[in-house]
């Protein structure tokens, strides 16, 4: 005796039924958030990238000297902006300890003084 199997339900089941509207727009939601969350741990780890170099740049502090190249921040506000220049001296003031540093060429070559959360990196020393 021959058994006959019902085809018919696995037949449907190969079909590709259409999503409802309901389930792409939750996917279309999540889809969103994920991008969202990226945008922002890219943010993040650029911030923490940024905080690193501050860090290593303060505990190399006491191993400046004149020669160093460092990147440092001048300015206020809208003005704030940084510059990569060379420590020409340093000095215990009433304030604390100061640095001279050299920047620019020529002309328009500067000497600004700076404190030590002035310098954001180390670039050499």
């Amino acid at each position: 005796m021959t058994e006959q199997v019902d085809t018919t339900q696995t037949e449907t089941q190969t079909e590709q039924l259409p999503i409802p509207d309901s389930v792409k727009a939750k996917a279309d939601k999540l889809r969103e958030r994920l991008e969202a969350r990226r945008r922002q741990i890219l943010k993040l780890e650029a911030e923490a990238e940024a905080l690193l170099e501050e860090y290593e740049a303060l505990m190399t502090i006491t191993q400046l000297k004149p020669g160093s190249v460092v990147a440092f921040m001048v300015g206020r506000g809208e003005t704030r902006r940084e510059l990569l220049g060379t420590i020409t001296g340093i000095g215990e003031t009433p304030a604390g300890v100061r640095y001279k540093v050299y920047t620019g060429e020529g002309f328009d070559a500067e000497i600004a003084t700076l404190q030590a959360t002035d310098i954001k990196r180390v670039h050499s020393l």
